[in-house]
């Protein structure tokens, strides 16, 4: 058993280490001065693993980043996350897509802007509105060569408003 749990760490720890590998690079595309915070911790023993996964930052640590006390040079925060999921248009699915939840703050800090429609509004965010900006790649391949800007996807089984698409960079 020790072996097994010892084993599973490592499995998990270098499939980790890939994808943060993997993730770096394409953070290292949108610009030098970004720093990414992550909640957990390091297990302490192998029953411990699955605190990885299971912890997640709140509102009050968000606030604490923003605070000019704890980060005084502090330019932009905001919370994103990252889920797999399918998004389809009428019978066209993309199986693998990356679905990313964020603020407004979000096109700032990875200077990326539509290049055809509009982004996601403080307003949209308020009012809970079903409306999505989709990376080039996506609309390409859910839409081939017409304009997706005011048609309706399926993300993850859940109808959004396409508003906007953004230019081809990193992985979008």
């Amino acid at each position: 058993v020790v072996v097994t749990g010892i084993a599973a760490i490592i499995i998990i720890e270098s499939v980790w280490q890939g994808a943060t590998a993997s993730i770096v690079n394409q953070v290292k595309s949108f610009g030098p001065a970004m720093i990414d915070i992550a909640p957990g911790h390091l297990p302490t023993s192998p029953s411990a693993i699955t605190g990885i996964f299971s912890d997640s930052l709140k509102n009050s640590d968000l606030a604490a980043i923003e605070d000019k006390n704890n980060v005084p040079d502090l330019k932009i925060a905001t919370p994103i996350v990252l889920v797999p999921g399918n998004v389809s248009y009428q019978s066209t699915i993309k199986s693998d897509a990356v679905i990313m939840g964020s603020s407004s703050g979000l096109q700032d800090i990875f200077q990326i802007y539509p290049i055809s429609g509009r982004s996601i509004t403080q307003d949209d965010i308020n009012s809970r509105a079903s409306v999505a900006v989709i990376g080039s790649r996506v609309a390409s391949q859910l839409f081939g060569l017409s304009d997706p800007v005011g048609q309706t996807i399926k993300i993850r089984n859940k109808n959004f408003r396409v508003v906007g698409v953004f230019p081809p960079k990193g992985m979008v």
